[in-house]
Formats: C-alpha cells, sequence, structure tokens
C-alpha cells in the first residue's frame, strides 16, 4: 500500500505498464497514449461499461489515484483515508470529534464503472465513471483521451469535516496552492498549454470552519490562440483542503471542439450594432423591449445554442466557435430592468445563441470591470512595463521585459486579453495591490494612458482620478503576463 512518506520508494512496485492504453504518464508531464483507445459506445446515464471499457477506465482511474497518492504531503505515519494512499487500507477510520475513540469499518470492495449521472453530452459515450470501495471514490476517465475529467474523495472530505480547520496562519499559501494543483492537473493528462489561471479563492464554508469546510478553490479557463472559452464551455476547477494541499475533488469541461476559424471579419463596431438591432426586435412577455445604455462587447470562443429560439442553453453542437458577446441593458414593461446577451459569429455575422441573464436592479446600469474594463475592451494598444521589486520583494514581476499587446497585429489574443474583465466581489474586501508592471494602455483616439497590474492577484488599477478603481483581470490577461509556473511541489 503506497502510504504518505514511502511513496517516491515504494511505488516502483506498481508496474506502469499494466496500463491497458500502454501509455506513460509522468509527474512533471501529461498523460500521453500511445495504442489505440477502447472504442466508446452509446449509453445512458447509469448504464453499466462493457468489460473491456470498464478494464481500461479502472486502470487507467488507478493511475491517476497512484499519482494523487504520490503527491501526498501527509507525514509518515497518517492513516491512509488522510494520506489517500492507493490502494487505500480494507477498513475505514472514523476519529471520534473527541479524539478520544476511533472506529473502524470494513471497506467495500468493490468497483463499479458506470455511465456519469451528469450530462456530459458533448462526448457522449466517451466517458465513464469509476466508483471505487461501492462509491467512496469517484473517477471520470474519457477513455477516448485517457482524460481525468472528475475525481471526487468522499472519504477524505467526510472524515476531515471530523477535524478541525487549520488556524489561517497554518493555511498554505496562495502560490504553493497553486503549484499543488498545476501537479494535480499534469496527472489527470490535460493539455496545461490551453489553460489560465482563472481564480483563487480560501474559503470558508461554515462557522466554526473544519478542514473540509475551510479550503483554496482554485479554478482555470481553457484558451484557445487567446482566446478564453466562454464560463463553463471551457473550465476546470478543484478543491484542496487548506492545510495540506490534498486533492478533495475536480472537475473538467473540455469536451468543447476548437474553433477551425480564428478571423475577425465582423469587428466588435459591428457586432454591437447587430447585437442591439437584434435586441429592439425582441419581446419578454409579450412586451417590447427598450435600450437602457451602452453594450459591453468581448471575444469569447462559444458553443452555439438555440436560446433565441427555443430558450435552450444546451449545446446544439461540440464545435466551437470564436463569438462577439454583446451585453445590453435593456427595460421591459413586465419584467423591469434586464441585460441581454447575444453571441455574434466573428465571421458570418449570425447569431449563435446568448441568454437573457436576468434582472440587473432598478440601479443605473454598469458595464463589466467599469471605466477600466470598458477602457481596455476599446484600446488599440497596450505596453507592460516590469517595475523594479520593491524592498519587500512584494512586487516581483513574473516577466523581464516589455511585453505588447497590439489591437492590429495580433487581432485574436489582444481582444482575448482584454475579455473578461470584471469589477471586485462586493462580498470581499480587495486585497492590497502590489504592482509589478506599469500599463501604458493607447485609446481609440490615439491618447495614451496609464494603469497598473498588480500579478500576484491579477488586479488592475488606475492612477489617478476616477480610474483608481481596482478590477481583476481576466484569465487571458493573466496568462499572458504571468505563464502558468512550472514548480514541483516539496513534501
Amino acid at each position: 500500500m503506497l502510504r504518505s512518506n514511502d511513496y517516491m520508494s515504494s511505488h516502483n512496485r506498481h508496474s506502469w505498464k499494466s496500463i491497458i492504453y500502454a501509455g506513460t504518464i509522468s509527474l512533471l508531464g501529461t498523460f500521453q497514449m500511445n495504442v489505440s483507445a477502447p472504442i466508446a459506445i452509446a449509453q445512458k446515464p447509469g448504464d453499466i461499461a462493457p468489460s473491456d471499457i470498464a478494464v481500461a477506465a479502472t486502470n487507467r482511474a488507478e493511475t491517476f489515484l497512484r499519482a494523487v497518492a504520490q503527491f501526498s504531503p501527509m507525514p509518515l505515519g497518517t492513516d491512509p483515508d488522510r494520506a489517500q494512499a492507493w490502494p487505500r487500507a480494507d477498513y475505514r477510520e472514523v476519529r471520534d470529534p473527541n479524539e478520544t475513540t476511533t472506529s473502524k469499518y470494513e471497506r467495500v470492495q468493490s468497483t463499479l464503472v458506470i455511465a456519469p449521472s451528469t450530462s456530459y453530452g458533448l462526448t457522449s459515450g466517451a466517458d465513464w465513471t469509476v466508483q471505487f470501495y461501492g462509491g467512496e471514490i469517484d473517477v471520470t476517465v474519457n477513455v477516448t483521451t485517457g482524460v481525468i475529467e472528475d475525481f471526487f474523495d468522499r472519504t477524505l472530505s467526510g472524515i476531515l469535516g471530523l477535524d478541525p480547520a487549520p488556524d489561517l496562519p497554518q493555511c498554505i499559501p496562495q502560490d504553493v496552492a497553486v503549484s499543488r494543483a498545476i501537479q494535480y492537473l499534469r496527472a489527470t493528462g490535460i493539455n496545461l498549454d490551453e489553460l489560465a489561471l482563472r481564480s483563487t479563492r480560501l474559503v470558508d464554508l461554515a462557522v466554526p470552519a473544519s478542514a473540509s469546510t475551510r479550503y483554496w478553490d482554485i479554478s482555470f479557463d481553457r484558451i484557445w490562440q487567446g482566446v478564453p472559452y466562454r464560463n463553463g464551455d471551457g473550465q476546470v476547477s478543484l478543491t484542496l483542503d487548506a492545510g495540506y494541499g490534498r486533492l478533495m475533488n475536480f472537475g473538467a469541461s473540455l469536451n468543447a471542439q476548437p474553433p477551425t476559424i480564428g478571423r475577425l471579419d465582423v469587428s466588435n463596431i459591428q457586432a454591437v450594432d447587430i447585437a442591439r438591432r437584434f435586441v429592439t426586435a425582441q419581446t419578454v412577455a409579450a412586451q417590447a423591449v427598450a435600450l437602457a445604455g451602452d453594450s459591453d462587447v468581448e471575444l469569447r470562443v462559444v458553443l452555439p445554442t438555440d436560446y433565441w429560439t427555443t430558450e435552450s442553453i444546451k449545446p446544439r453542437t461540440a464545435q466551437a466557435r470564436l463569438a462577439w458577446i454583446v451585453r445590453t441593458p435593456v427595460n421591459t414593461a413586465q419584467s423591469g430592468p434586464r441585460t441581454f446577451e447575444v453571441w455574434i459569429d466573428t465571421v458570418t455575422g449570425d447569431i449563435l445563441g446568448g441568454e437573457n441573464i436576468g434582472s440587473r436592479g432598478k440601479g443605473k446600469s454598469t458595464l463589466p470591470g467599469g471605466r477600466i474594463g470598458q477602457m481596455l475592451r476599446t484600446a488599440q494598444r497596450i505596453e507592460a512595463i516590469p517595475l523594479p521589486p520593491t524592498p519587500q520583494g512584494k512586487s516581483k514581476s513574473a516577466t523581464k521585459s516589455v511585453c505588447v499587446l497590439d489591437g492590429k497585429a495580433d487581432t485574436l489574443r489582444f481582444y482575448g486579453a482584454v475579455s473578461g474583465v470584471v469589477g471586485p466581489r462586493l462580498d470581499k474586501k480587495p486585497e492590497p495591490l502590489h504592482p509589478t508592471h506599469r500599463l501604458i494602455v493607447t485609446l481609440e483616439d490615439g491618447r495614451k494612458t496609464t494603469l497598473l497590474y498588480g500579478a500576484r492577484t491579477g488586479q488592475i488599477t488606475g492612477t489617478e482620478g476616477k480610474d483608481k478603481e481596482i478590477v481583476q483581470a481576466g484569465s487571458a490577461f493573466r496568462a499572458w503576463l504571468n505563464p502558468l509556473p512550472l514548480i514541483t511541489v516539496k513534501r
């Protein structure tokens, strides 16, 4: 059995060649298949996998679980469940909250491979969930690619609910949490070159907190040629316990096929015009819609839907398209102030989908990211100049030289990077911004203005007046100046 501190010395007992894919996996790389994968079959949620697919999915899942065991930061002597050892012991240990008694329960020795209960419609037949120990641990495998798409360690989450939460100073820092998340992602076989860090949050879900409700929530966006996928169409999220960084659960939505055309034949200005004309032709509860302010536009990769004809948000195809997402504030007689989102194909100008986002309240309409967000999305050029480190070392820059985004020379990367700028969370006080870059922004009319950017938090602020607001850069902007770190986590 793999345990925490003897992982590295013992992992050779497990033959990687036994994997049904005959693939290779490296703790510093991604899973590469070098033989034909099993052919997926049509499935319904809960269907039992055929034997050949079950064997393939189980072996791939166990490869992943061995990697998770090797990454465990727990000290020698930690029980197998808290150390995420693989395989686990034949019993579960449950310590009473008063820490005076420990009960042992015989573990269900069964493994079942079924079609996922949630919707994986984009690759129907390719995804299979391996349920170990009667459902204590779930691992979802795409048997076509060998990629791990979902993981949930119910046993770890359950026993951590009996452990006290680590004090905040004892929680692993943000950079360690991100580094550990990247290590886990390498073991899933996901192509890290397509990911950009979206957000990191230290979360408390309960009062008083336990070791399972105080955790790091880390998410990544999928990126194509510098352009992020729309939320939900390409995203990865991980939950790590705050005290040690163990992987509690993980989920990925990466089944969309990337766009085949990367042109912007339709400009952002034309897209806004198309969207506004479309919006004024809509009705809500048989009542006309009135425009209520300026539209906001950003570039994204989307999965087309039939929302504006059937109100369905389900993708009608797995083939993604490049689109301008135009958000327009409107007023309706029956439903009050709302925001309509319309997706415009960047090549044809066709409407690819959208959403009636819902009530935006009675206040004045505001655009995502405020004045700074609007400034960046309508700029022509951005230069990022690294600042010298402060004496405290809090403004260390990830880049050494001037970086440039040019809206004409590298159109996709430019508009992708300036998408996703949002204002600060209203329920959370913004972290102090420690500038690492000075941003020289060339506006539409040729004027230039200066902003400051902090690489650690991804925050942007102005230098004077109304632009002193603090906004959050999108994932593609952060990736431009902060590529994913290639860090090996020390145990």
